[in-house]
């Protein structure tokens, strides 16, 4: 199960408030692609380029509706140790009601190289942004996969990740965060349930059109150095 837990990667951005959207579902402003380069590519404070740097790119499609909120779709890639490539697709809606933001998708982790590692999860997010100068931002997300594991294993997972972040002046950002993952595992006899938490504080800055971040991640799982702490730089560009 952990052989399984390692190869699973993830969108590194969460989506956050409704994008800002043009008229007309084909739009040139309706697109966007985003690089980005960091240090070592952390999925809920694991490591899973096995502390190695990584490459990684996006292509974004977003849309209004007529009826309220909007529709979005891309597709996420990165560079992986141990894997050529891994491509995530997913597809979703968001809308606010009483002040709250929310979105809902389906993402499927694709490994064109290693099939058995393919993975299908849902998300849900929630956020509320308060008035005021610095004032936060509170986010919720769930996250739950009908089916987690490698080959033959009969696997669920559920993931729940509260988080707050603060803008600030001279385009600072500060946010932290604190995940549980439980991965239940009922395939074998002798199976074991896997669960861990993790958390994060991070430093996030925008200069010259690129978007800066330095992050500490740590977990309390102790099994292999990919869980241990680390301090990860990340540096993306929009376009």
């Amino acid at each position: 199960m952990k052989k399984v837990l390692f190869a699973l990667c993830i969108l590194t951005v969460s989506l956050g408030g409704k994008p800002a959207l043009a008229e007309g579902a084909l739009s040139e402003e309706n697109f966007s692609n985003t690089l980005t380069l960091t240090t070592d590519y952390i999925f809920r404070g694991t490591s899973f380029s096995n502390e190695n740097p990584a490459i990684q790119g996006s292509f974004d499609w977003a849309n209004d509706l007529n009826a309220g909120g909007y529709l979005f779709a891309g597709v996420w890639g990165t560079s992986l140790n141990g894997f050529d490539v891994e491509l995530d697709f997913y597809a979703g809606y968001g809308n606010s009601v009483g002040g709250i933001d929310f979105w809902i998708q389906p993402i499927f982790y694709y490994f064109p190289e290693n099939s058995g590692y393919n993975i299908f999860e849902i998300w849900a997010n929630a956020s509320h942004t308060f008035e005021g100068a610095a004032a936060p931002t509170l986010n919720l997300l769930y996250a739950y996969s009908p089916r987690w594991g490698n080959g033959t294993d009969n696997t669920t997972a559920h993931y729940l990740k509260p988080s707050v972040s603060f803008s600030l002046p001279n385009d600072f950002g500060v946010d932290f965060g604190a995940g549980y993952q439980y991965i239940e595992e009922t395939g074998a006899p002798g199976s074991e349930n896997f669960n861990y938490l993790h958390w994060e504080l991070g430093v996030s800055k925008s200069i010259l059109s690129f978007d800066l971040d330095l992050r500490y991640h740590d977990t309390d799982e102790d099994s292999s150095p990919i869980y241990s702490s680390r301090v990860v730089f990340s540096a993306a560009r929009s376009f």
